[in-house]
């Protein structure tokens, strides 16, 4: 296995209203990278392009030690891509996904395909036309789980569910990701989705990564800090999204460590949401 499933150079695809630059990104092979950012920051736009689902107006996109431009095939065989929305038609049931579908992918296992169904209890033989939204997510996953892929690419999977089925397609990812050997590229909005599952987290903002950590780190470095009267010079340059309070000021930490233990800071533990939130409106 490459050390990298995915590596990026100078990306660019540019529109009138929004430009994605990406200069240097990688994701290391074996781990889940959580891609984050609200709405309309770049998350899909960036899939779409190292997928070639889109024109890149430039770039160099390695995936899985291979050049996309130069095995695009051999690439195909060994990624699975999944968003929200349910791309098979209506009309198939599970059975003949499997049997006609799986067919295009030469390591597509239509037996474990199929006791992964009955698992989860998915009918073999009802239509799709009859199925939830939240059964038709799982039944894409378990579809592209089946041909053993080496890197899958998760874009807003669990976008359009109810709590209940978020909640079952969530753990059913949990079950994918004990796989050491697999990489997983998760792109949500929904932040709270990766507080299990995710070893590393990518925030993008406005078409660009503004940093990758892993989830220990980030929780370790930023923190929520209150700060009474003014704020101190030496800490200013590491605040993201500072906001005005009655008796003084709140924000982002980015270096907790520098500060902890100073006494006329309060630090309290910043969720994935809180940091996502505080750089956002640092950028606004």
């Amino acid at each position: 296995m490459s050390e990298k499933a995915l590596n990026v150079k100078n990306l660019r695809v540019m529109y009138e209203q929004f430009c994605l630059y990406i200069d240097d990104y990688s994701i290391d092979s074996g781990y889940v990278t959580g891609l984050i950012g609200k709405n309309g920051a770049g998350k899909t736009t960036f899939i779409n392009a190292f997928l070639e689902l889109i024109r890149r107006d430039s770039g160099e996109i390695n995936i899985l030690g291979f050049n996309f431009d130069d095995h695009e095939i051999e690439i195909k065989e060994r990624i699975a891509y999944v968003n929200d929305q349910f791309i098979y038609p209506l009309s198939l049931n599970l059975e003949r996904l499997g049997k006609e579908i799986g067919s295009f992918y030469s390591k597509f296992d239509y037996q474990l395909f199929k006791t992964l169904c009955e698992k989860h209890k998915l009918p073999m033989t009802q239509n799709f036309k009859n199925y939830s939204k939240g059964m038709l997510a799982k039944a894409a996953i378990l579809f592209a789980i089946s041909y053993s892929p080496d890197f899958i690419i998760l874009d807003e999977p669990t976008a359009n569910l109810d709590p209940v089925s978020r909640r079952e397609v969530l753990e059913l990812l949990y079950e994918v990701m004990q796989d050491e050997n697999k990489t997983i590229l998760f792109s949500t909005h929904i932040t709270s989705d990766l507080d299990k599952i995710a070893d590393k987290i990518t925030l993008i903002h406005n078409g660009k990564i503004e940093f990758t950590k892993s989830k220990d780190e980030i929780e370790e470095d930023n923190q929520i800090v209150a700060i009474e009267g003014d704020i101190p010079g030496k800490i200013r340059n590491y605040l993201r999204g500072i906001t005005k309070t009655s008796n003084g000021y709140k924000a982002l930490c980015t270096d907790t460590k520098k500060f902890i233990h100073d006494e006329q800071y309060k630090f309290q533990k910043a969720s994935i949401e809180d940091i996502m939130y505080y750089w956002e409106i640092h950028n606004e």
